[in-house]
């Protein structure tokens, strides 16, 4: 984890060619929702948040059935997930592809696909809800599936939505024109105009206000309670364990 402060002073070390080169590959894009245009949170923009996220990324953690069945906190109320040393989560989808990306097998561009509270991993820790996301490709003629991880909140650095809101992001608001300008001048260094380093200081600014897990990201954590509606959002995997059941 690094704080705001450390973040602003090292603003040029997250926009290298190759962030700036991912943006370009979108078209510049203020807002692009990388093929999630026909749901209910389109408007989000995943660009910027799957660049950094590309230069943060480690490969998913597994363990067997047994042992992962040993670590997972038992007859444990869903919302004192986020209390535990080992927090059960689990995401419904319909395509098991999906795991090579989650553990570095194939490329892509979207490892944080886009949701209602920003670019990331969305999980449950309650088996209804992901259970319900399953049932759905189910009904679609798809095979539903259900992956169960183990996030390490002893190990991980994790926070709620509701205490970043409060702290980190208000920070981060208020030194915004410091960094968009540090955005610029990095852009200048790598040769660009000025027409491009203020297009790449709003799209970091609009990236900021509405994407919800993009601040968290930027400053390390590992993934985001949002406990008023039972949800984990992960952001790397570096401290998230997977059971292998597929």
């Amino acid at each position: 984890i690094i704080t705001v402060d450390e973040f602003v002073n090292n603003v040029d070390k997250f926009f290298d060619k190759d962030v700036c080169d991912f943006v370009e590959k979108f078209g510049m894009h203020t807002r692009n929702t990388l093929g999630a245009t026909n749901t209910s949170h389109a408007y989000m923009n995943t660009v910027l948040s799957n660049a950094i996220a590309q230069k943060q990324f480690h490969p998913l953690n597994v363990l067997s059935k047994d042992e992962f069945d040993k670590l997972k906190p038992k007859n444990v109320k869903t919302a004192e997930m986020p209390n535990q040393k080992l927090a059960l989560a689990q995401r419904g989808f319909h395509n098991k592809d999906i795991i090579n990306i989650y553990l570095g097998k194939q490329k892509s561009d979207c490892l944080l696909p886009n949701g209602m509270h920003g670019s990331s991993i969305y999980t449950a820790y309650n088996d209804f809800t992901a259970q319900s996301y399953a049932s759905q490709y189910s009904s679609s003629g798809k095979p539903g599936y259900v992956m169960s991880f183990l996030v390490d909140n002893e190990k991980g650095n994790t926070i709620s939505d509701t205490n970043f809101r409060r702290n980190q992001f208000q920070e981060m608001r208020m030194k915004l024109p410091e960094i968009k300008n540090k955005i610029i001048e990095k852009c200048k260094a790598l040769g660009k105009d000025d027409k491009y380093g203020q297009t790449m200081a709003h799209i970091f600014e609009s990236t900021l206000k509405h994407d919800e897990t993009f601040g968290p990201l930027l400053l390390g954590y590992d993934a985001v309670y949002v406990p008023s509606r039972e949800f984990c959002l992960i952001l790397n995997w570096k401290n998230v364990y997977a059971r292998e059941d597929w």
